[in-house]
């Protein structure tokens, strides 16, 4: 797993917990089909008398939704995750819209408020859960959906699996299936089901505090000038006023209103097996003499199609890259509000100190049965991120959380790579807020205010501590482990 919004879709689509005797009623609600069945799952859980089983399934609602929510307000403006975006928040894969309302700077501030506001909340429901509560049901990704486009249906387009295979990139993909695959013994994938516990719900409240810290920096801040120069990257149809669409989005938004009247052109995009189905079933109710034409104008589309795709050189990823430098130039962020940044701080070392709360009870386990996050005592390779758990990698982790919470809390310092006989105190830059200048801070004179004398982290205690985690890397595990 390679991106942290894939860990957080996971995190809050999978914990539906609750003991055997209230298994189908609390999973109602993560096996509906549409919206209205879903909800009504969901009220008939309010209205019961809560115990710690219910309190979870609500809970973890509270989180689902609050990425949901987000996902309709990034489709109803048009989002396009760009191929070169590292930023976590903007790499939700959400449908195409072809009417995307217009987005303004208020608008995104908004958005990203109550997508704070939403996690808080599951984030209180979550810590309200007893300790010892005895949870596990068995989930799978696959029948775990998302309503993106705000239609009252949960098709498979939407599910977690898919969205997560999305986010996490070819590389990744197949990695996972050839993880899955035992040519010994099987020919094809394992559905990717896992029993979640107690532990687990440790997990997602940490991510819910990674990702509201995540959407805290945007809100600290006035990034106005960012979103007017580089965020048509983000939504190249909400009339942004710096959009100017290239040949190859051109291209796009013919082949789109094209695939609308053609079955036999939806076939060639669809991305779910429900979607083939629902087409193929539509061309075959169709007269021969009509399914011959579309098939006829589907082919020449396809190839007038791939022709402009190829006359732009890159399918548009020049733009994407022009794009990406306005915004890294751009980040000279004017303060716009001193609690928010403070309140990041707060928000990692609460992720923290639930991270050692989540392997001290997965430490506690006995049993080894589909682990979404194994402990040492339950050996083998993820059957997801392929990553395997040792004993020498749970001891790393965690020097790592004692290295990032020294660091927030100002006990240690970062080193600079501008400064070899001072460091950049974290909980000051925080704490203390200044203007973000991104490229100043990376240079050095951004980073003056906070350089400050005293015990700094060395490359080599870095290079020691993620040795531990293999060949694939510190960050894979990181973003797994939470």
């Amino acid at each position: 797993m390679n991106h942290p919004i894939a860990g957080l879709i996971l995190a809050v689509c999978c914990l539906s917990f609750m003991t055997e005797s209230r298994a189908t009623e609390a999973a109602a609600p993560f096996a509906a089909k549409t919206v209205a069945e879903r909800d009504a799952a969901l009220q008939a859980l309010e209205n019961e008398r809560r115990s710690p089983e219910t309190a979870m399934t609500l809970a973890t609602w509270q989180a689902l939704s609050s990425i949901e929510r987000f996902g309709q307000a990034l489709h109803r403006h048009g989002f396009r995750s760009p191929r070169i975006t590292l930023l976590p928040l903007l790499r939700l894969p959400v449908p195409e819209n072809a009417t995307p309302e217009t987005m303004t700077y208020e608008t995104w501030r908004s958005t990203l408020a109550e997508l704070v506001a939403d996690l808080d909340k599951a984030k209180s429901m979550l810590a309200d859960i007893p300790d010892d509560a005895e949870i596990g049901i068995d989930v799978d990704l696959n029948a775990l959906r998302f309503d993106l486009n705000s239609d009252g249906l949960l098709d498979e387009s939407e599910s977690v699996a898919v969205i997560f295979q999305a986010i996490s990139g070819p590389q990744r993909r197949g990695r996972t299936a050839r993880a899955q695959t035992n040519d010994d013994t099987q020919s094809s994938p394992l559905s990717p089901s896992f029993r979640f516990d107690r532990a687990d719900g440790y997990w997602l409240q940490g991510y819910a505090n990674f990702v509201s810290a995540n959407a805290r920096m945007w809100l600290a801040h006035d990034f106005s000038k960012t979103f007017d120069t580089s965020f048509q990257m983000f939504f190249p149809g909400a009339g942004m006023a710096a959009a100017a669409p290239d040949r190859a989005d051109v291209a796009r938004q013919k082949i789109n209103a094209q695939i609308r009247r053609n079955p036999y052109l939806g076939l060639e995009f669809a991305e779910t097996e429900e979607a083939k189905q629902r087409l193929s079933r539509e061309i075959e109710a169709l007269p021969a003499s009509r399914q011959q034409r579309l098939e006829r104008d589907a082919k020449m589309a396809m190839m007038l199609y791939q022709r402009e795709l190829r006359g732009t050189g890159n399918g548009g990823l020049n733009s994407e890259i022009f794009d990406a430098i306005s915004l890294i130039h751009t980040v000279n962020w004017p303060l716009a509000d001193a609690d928010a940044r403070a309140g990041i701080r707060l928000d990692l070392l609460e992720m923290v100190r639930l991270s050692r709360l989540n392997w001290r009870s997965i430490q506690a386990e006995t049993d080894n049965e589909r682990e979404w996050l194994p402990g040492p005592q339950q050996p083998g390779p993820h059957p997801l991120t392929t990553l395997e758990v040792s004993g020498e990698t749970v001891a790393a982790w965690h020097d790592a959380l004692d290295l990032f919470e020294n660091a927030l809390e100002g006990r240690i310092l970062l080193p600079h790579i501008r400064f070899a006989d001072r460091g950049f105190n974290l909980k000051r830059f925080f704490d203390e807020p200044t203007p973000f200048d991104l490229v100043l801070t990376i240079t050095g004179p951004g980073a003056q205010p906070y350089l400050e004398t005293g015990s700094v982290a060395s490359n080599r205690d870095w290079r020691e501590l993620t040795r531990a985690f293999g060949r694939n890397g510190f960050w894979s595990y990181a973003i797994w482990f939470n």
